[in-house]
């Protein structure tokens, strides 16, 4: 099901498996990577709602209604960087990623109060 940061999941898991991935990590974001650890696509609550309500079941999967182009850094961004990146945008899930596309970690941003950073 998922890989080994929280809140990531292979293209072969299911809607379902997102789903427990998204509330593993306490964000609305899983980040579905490849079987080499490459990032491939995230998927939202709003992406898993949208499946939800065309019909998708449960065990569909997760690359059926994933975003296959999801915004992604090459560093890790630093506190202010990940506020000010929320403020412009309202993106919560950041993939940090290798020049190959390799997962290296997920920085998340909940408000600006209660910010995490994995």
């Amino acid at each position: 099901m998922s890989s080994h940061l929280i809140g990531t999941v292979n293209v072969e898991a299911t809607i379902y498996e997102s789903i427990l991935a998204t509330l593993d990590s306490k964000s609305r974001t899983s980040v579905v990577v490849d079987f080499e650890g490459k990032l491939v696509g995230v998927v939202s609550e709003g992406d898993l709602l949208k499946a939800y309500l065309k019909g998708f079941q449960l065990n569909t999967t997760i690359i059926d209604v994933m975003n296959p182009n999801p915004f992604f850094v090459n560093k890790a961004l630093d506190k202010v960087e990940l506020l000010e990146l929320w403020r412009k945008t309202g993106i919560e899930t950041v993939p940090v990623i290798d020049k190959e596309r390799k997962l290296l970690t997920i920085q998340r941003f909940r408000d600006e109060e209660n910010w995490i950073i994995s």
